[in-house]
């Protein structure tokens, strides 16, 4: 615990004592990033909201599922993290500080399960009959599947809370996140596990397949069937 206190003053003064020109470049491409994420997503909000059929497609709801994460990291995440690259320390209330720590572990715990499932759904579409694909993936299914994703997102930041943990500015990352004593009590092995490895496998495994059926496909069609299927197979 000593240890960690002492790591974390250590980052503070070296996040307080940075030149000048560090300073301004961290700050800047850390707003750049966040002012890009935030006006293209909002630019595909307005595009699905004055072109409804846009978000009837199972594709398109995924993919504006994740836009709308990344809209509100980039609304209640980042901005924190600018301001304090800005001023070299935390400038905000605790209360700021678990509302960001709360709301990255969420977007985040949303984006990766959200791509997650677009795997999944793309795996059906290319390896599996188009029969199968509409029985599963209708409009229907896939907002029953969006909730549960928002809602198991829900269970990444919620249990260190509720165990009476508080986020904590982290100097290094500038922006809250979990402690590390809390980690040692296995927190940082289930996030990891369920929010991480678990979709990352599941992301590998479907596209892995995909490549494999789209190269046989490639392989055993004429060249203007073969590159028409697996393209069309994805625009659905």
């Amino acid at each position: 615990m000593n240890t960690t206190v002492t790591t974390i003053e250590a980052f503070a003064k070296l996040l307080k004592n940075r030149s000048t020109a560090v300073q301004i470049i961290e700050s800047f491409f850390v707003l750049l990033i966040n002012v890009a994420s935030f006006s293209g997503n909002l630019l595909l909000g307005i595009a699905v909201i004055k072109n409804p059929d846009l978000g009837r497609s199972v594709t398109n709801m995924y993919i504006i599922t994740l836009a709308f994460s990344d809209f509100l990291l980039s609304l209640l995440g980042i901005p924190f993290s600018v301001a304090s690259l800005i001023v070299g320390k935390w400038p905000f209330n605790n209360f700021a500080c678990q509302l960001q720590g709360f709301w990255i572990l969420l977007m985040c715990a949303i984006s990766l399960q959200t791509l997650a499932v677009t795997a999944v759904n793309r795996y059906f579409r290319m390896v599996h009959s188009r029969a199968l694909y509409l029985k599963i993936f209708n409009a229907k299914t896939t907002r029953v599947t969006i909730a549960i994703v928002w809602l198991m997102a829900l269970f990444a930041p919620l249990p260190y809370l509720v165990a009476g943990h508080e986020f904590t500015f982290h100097p290094a990352k500038a922006f809250c996140a979990h402690n590390a004593e809390s980690l040692h009590k296995g927190y940082g092995a289930y996030l990891v596990l369920v929010y991480v490895a678990i979709p990352l496998i599941i992301i590998i495994t479907c596209y892995t397949r995909v490549f494999i059926v789209v190269r046989k496909t490639q392989s055993t069609l004429p060249i203007s069937n073969s590159r028409q299927k697996p393209i069309q197979a994805l625009r659905d």
